[in-house]
């Protein structure tokens, strides 16, 4: 499965990556709220986009395998930006094993 991110557009959504799936009925798009902002944050050397036969295969992307664990070329954080300072984050756990929800980038 594959998480994407379209800062720009404030859009985000879930779908099977391809050869798991035709086509993928279940996929989902959201839109981030008018007054918050998306943020990708990636890893020293890493790039946040994966080259997939996706459809959104150009944009920031986690890649979660089938084992539950994520791809290492995934972003280091993803991170929702309120107008007034506040943020909240999805961040690769110290272990690198999982993501997590944090209120503090580290």
């Amino acid at each position: 499965m594959v998480l994407w991110v379209d800062p720009t557009k404030k859009t985000y959504g879930l779908e099977a990556e391809p050869g798991f799936e035709d086509h993928d009925t279940k996929a989902q798009d959201y839109s981030v709220a008018e007054d918050l902002q998306i943020q990708v944050v990636n890893a020293a050397g890493k790039s946040a986009v994966n080259s997939t036969n996706l459809t959104h295969a150009t944009l920031p992307q986690i890649r979660f395998l089938p084992d539950g664990s994520y791809d290492d070329n995934s972003p280091a954080a993803l991170a929702l930006l309120g107008q007034d300072g506040s943020a909240l984050w999805l961040a690769q756990s110290r272990n690198h094993l999982n993501y997590e929800i944090r209120s503090q980038p580290n």
